[in-house]
Formats: C-alpha cells, sequence, structure tokens
C-alpha cells in the first residue's frame, strides 16, 4: 500500500533492507532507531511516547520522538526522522516541538535539520548528524520558546 499507516518499530525493523550500490547506501530504519534512543538516553531526555508510519510497504519510514520538557508548560520537544529503502525520499532528521494538547508539531523558523541523499558515507554522516542534532536540541527549543511567547 502506498499512504502512511500506522507502524511499529518491530515492523519496521523487519522491512527487508536492499543492498548497497555505487549510487545507494542503505540507512536502516532500526539502526536509526537505536542511535535515537541512545543518543536521547545519553542526553537524560525522558520520552513521553513514539509515533511510526509507513507507507510503500515499510520501505518509507517515519518516526516522532516525543520528548518532555519542563521549560514550557504548552509543549514539549519533538525529534523527527524520515528515511526510505526505495529512493523516493532522502534521509532527513530533525528537532521540534509539540503542543501537549493535541501533538500538533513544528519546527520553528530556524529550524535544526538535516536531510542527505543515500549515497556514498550517508549512513554514517546520518549518526554523526543525529548526536549533533541532540547536543543542539535544547539551544533549539529555547528559540522555539521565545518564538511561541513573541
Amino acid at each position: 500500500m502506498k499512504g502512511n499507516q500506522s507502524g511499529t518499530e518491530a515492523f519496521l525493523r523487519t522491512v527487508a533492507l536492499p543492498e548497497k550500490t555505487k549510487t545507494y547506501t542503505p540507512i536502516t530504519h532500526g539502526d536509526i532507531i537505536d542511535k535515537l534512543e541512545a543518543e536521547l538516553s545519553n542526553a537524560n531526555f525522558v520520552v513521553e511516547g513514539t509515533e511510526y508510519l509507513y507507507s510503500h510497504g515499510g520501505d518509507i519510514a517515519s518516526g516522532k520522538i516525543y520528548i518532555q520538557s519542563t521549560k514550557d508548560p504548552d509543549m514539549g520537544m519533538l525529534f523527527s526522522w524520515m528515511n526510505s529503502y526505495n529512493k523516493k525520499v532522502k534521509f532527513s532528521c530533525g528537532v521540534g516541538a509539540f503542543v501537549y494538547e493535541n501533538k500538533t508539531s513544528f519546527f520553528g523558523t530556524e529550524g535544526l535539520s538535516w536531510i542527505r541523499k543515500h549515497t556514498g558515507t550517508a549512513n554514517a554522516e546520518a549518526f554523526n548528524i543525529i548526536e549533533q542534532i541532540v547536543d543542539h536540541a535544547h539551544f533549539h527549543f529555547d528559540k522555539i520558546i521565545a518564538e511561541k511567547n513573541r
């Protein structure tokens, strides 16, 4: 099926990974999930929940990690990612915010995000970028709060 469907971490880990070629470097959904769990834990973030979507049988997947924050009574922090095994979507990830009341998500006007085509050293770069984004997440979230307050 092509449309977005709600999925689970377990399902995303079962999707067949395509082989690396001269023009395509796969980044596994499971490795993204593992890297994010480790980095968020190392940074002492409290994860409130996760949401996974997929399409094309899992060849395209996205994840939202909802992170608790005491900095603003209305919003929490959000780490979002998207990945594909079929070359239709570049790997992307970023930090934003979500509204506690309805889980509406947004990334602010000065987004902290990254997009990378699946070529060459994309997998290693993706994991380095995840580390950097998590390291700067508090600073970026403070900017979002300031925008909200303006």
